[in-house]
Parts: structure tokens; C-alpha cells; sequence
């Protein structure tokens, strides 16, 4: 069983509408101005909530790395950080970002503070952190890109051990963009009977074609890079969406949420009278007299198209050899209740 998960006012799992996350990360460069831009622009595009990356990164890169610098030039302040969260929930949506341990003590002081925590695909077996995020008692939000079932179940493990907010995964190829040969939507359905969580889908991929499918196998999150210009270089601009593709995006979700339906298998009421008028029934493919019996040669089954009703087909084999109450028109459906059956 499958459980649902709550994130912030957004309650996640099968049958319930999908969380579709814009991945703002660090496209803001460290501008509160463009970051500002970009949390407006992806609520308006459709995004139920905005993830930001808060790190420290004297705490995770060895200085002269790319990582580090990137970082160094991209945080965002204490205030500022708030005043994105503030920002988000004022315009209906949910915000929350991936950390790392200096971070989480004042991300924890916020007003608002994130709804959650996101476990990135390279924090995944980073087996203290994750302790750290799960005692807040927020639901985690696990990238799986470059880690294997043991791994994945190790985390997991870990995080329901050490607090009560539940997890999510998200099904992840960790290569920038990932071809979509490798996306492996299939897992998704795994992940969810392995771990009974909601899981989801972290696109890396270019365009909006996955998110739909990843729907119909089975996600209940979608994650999506999110920018105002793709064609800037660097940081994650080039496997973004900007604002119409996002929209695109979102709108094919919703649709693949629809057409998807449930997964019972009922008569649709819609559906009665189209049944009644193309289903089978047993006739008489010639005049039959009274008291003749019914033989291969004066049986048939048809569809009759004007809504009548006879007896099912199942049931042609065993009144073969009985005999007419009464004559009967050729093309006329027998009766349930027309078998002399002594």
C-alpha cells in the first residue's frame, strides 16, 4: 500500500493531483531581484511549489572545485532566503531546498521555514545529513539519480528512523541533460511497490515530453529546472524550462491526469445504452416454428443495434437440441426465460 504524503497544504499520492515542483536551484545567480522573477513566473506557470538550493560551500566543495565556485557566488542570505519562502506561500505555493548542515540550523529558524527538505541525488547515502533532515520532522523529498536499491533502502531506512514527516522519491538519471533512452520511467512503478511512498519523477531531460509519461507510469511529483533564459550559459539554464514551456508542461500533466482516470474496471453509467446496443445476443437466423429444435443451422448470435435484449452467448452451446415454446421470426433474439428446458 502506497501512502500518501503531506507537503506543506498539498497532500501527495495516487489518485490525488500531481505536485509539480519548479527546480529554481541556484538559476537565480545569487540575484534576489531575478530570483524574485523566477518564483513569480513558475506559480503563474503552474507550479504548486519552488525549490531553492541553500549551501554552504566552504562545507560541501574543496575550494578551486567548479562546485565551490558556483556556490561561492550564488547564496542567498538568511533574509533573503525568508523572503523568498514568504514570497512563494503568499502567492499559493509551497517552498522549501536542498541543504546541508550549517544550513538547516538557521534554515529551521526561518518564518516561514521549508515544508520539507530535498535529499539530492548526491546527498542520497549521506547517511548523517539525512538523520538531520528527517529529525526535523519534515517530509523528505530523495533524488535517487546515482544510487541502487540497497542504497535507496539504507536511506530510506534511515529517515523513517529518525523522524515522523515520511519520504518521497523521486526517480533521477543523473546526467545533464539525460537522454531519453535513459530515463527508466519504469522504475517508477518499483519504487512506489518497494518503498510504499509516493515517487516521482527529477527531469533532466530536454523539453517537456517525460513528465506526461512519467504520469502515466505511475509519478506523483514531478520536479522540473525552471529559468528565464535558457540560452545563458551555465549553472542549470540549459536543461530549464522557461515560463510558456513550463505552462506546456504543466497543461500536459493535467491532461495525462485525466485521460489516466482510476484503475477500476466498471461499466461507465455514459456507457449503458451504448452496451445494450452492441452486445451479442442469441437469434434465430430463420423462422423456427413452435416445438422445432434449436440446431447450428437456425441459431445465431448478433448484435441487433436497436437496443433489444436476448439471451447471452454463453449460454448458445447449451440450448442447442432444446426445443421452441413458440415459432419464432427470423433475426428475432431469444428470450432468457423462452427455453424449454425438460
Amino acid at each position: 500500500m502506497v501512502k500518501a504524503l503531506k507537503i506543506g497544504s498539498r497532500t501527495i499520492g495516487l489518485g490525488l493531483p500531481v505536485f509539480v515542483i519548479a527546480e529554481i536551484g541556484v538559476n537565480h545567480e545569487g540575484d534576489t531581484n531575478t530570483c524574485t522573477q523566477l518564483i513569480k513566473s513558475a506559480i503563474a506557470a503552474g507550479a504548486d511549489a519552488v525549490k531553492l538550493q541553500t549551501s554552504n560551500p566552504d562545507e560541501n566543495y574543496v575550494p578551486g572545485t567548479k562546485s565551490h565556485e558556483i556556490y561561492r557566488t550564488c547564496q542567498l542570505s538568511l533574509h533573503e532566503t525568508e523572503d523568498m519562502f514568504s514570497l512563494a506561500q503568499s502567492l499559493g505555493a509551497e517552498a522549501f531546498t536542498t541543504t546541508d548542515k550549517s544550513g538547516l540550523s538557521w534554515l529551521e529558524t526561518l518564518n516561514p521555514s521549508p515544508v520539507a527538505y530535498k535529499v539530492s541525488s548526491g546527498l542520497m547515502d549521506h547517511i548523517p545529513m539525512i538523520q538531520r533532515l528527517a529529525a526535523t520532522g519534515k517530509p523528505l523529498i530523495m533524488s535517487t539519480g546515482i544510487s541502487t536499491i540497497p542504497s535507496i533502502q539504507e536511506s530510506v531506512n534511515m529517515a523513517r528512523m529518525s523522524g515522523g514527516g515520511g519520504v518521497s522519491l523521486l526517480q533521477c538519471t543523473s546526467l545533464y541533460p539525460t537522454p531519453r533512452n535513459l530515463l527508466n520511467l519504469a522504475s517508477i512503478k518499483r519504487l512506489a511497490e518497494l518503498f510504499e511512498c509516493p515517487v516521482g519523477l527529477s527531469d533532466h531531460s530536454i523539453g517537456i515530453t517525460a513528465a506526461p509519461l512519467a504520469v502515466a507510469a505511475g509519478a506523483t511529483i514531478i520536479e522540473k529546472h525552471f529559468t528565464l533564459d535558457k540560452h545563458r550559459p551555465g549553472f542549470d539554464h540549459r536543461i530549464s524550462l522557461e515560463a510558456s514551456e513550463f505552462e506546456q508542461m504543466v497543461k500536459a500533466i493535467r491532461d495525462a491526469e485525466v485521460v489516466m482516470g482510476n484503475d477500476q474496471k466498471e461499466l461507465l453509467p455514459e456507457q449503458e445504452d451504448t452496451a445494450v446496443s452492441m452486445r451479442r445476443c442469441v437469434i434465430a437466423t430463420k423462422n423456427i416454428p413452435a416445438g422445432h429444435k434449436f440446431t447450428e443451422e437456425n441459431l445465431g448470435v448478433m448484435r441487433l443495434g436497436d437496443c433489444q435484449e436476448g439471451l447471452h452467448p454463453r449460454y448458445f452451446y447449451e440450448i442447442l437440441g432444446t426445443f421452441t415454446q413458440q415459432s419464432l421470426q427470423a433475426y428475432e433474439p431469444i428470450p432468457n426465460d423462452f427455453i424449454d428446458r425438460e
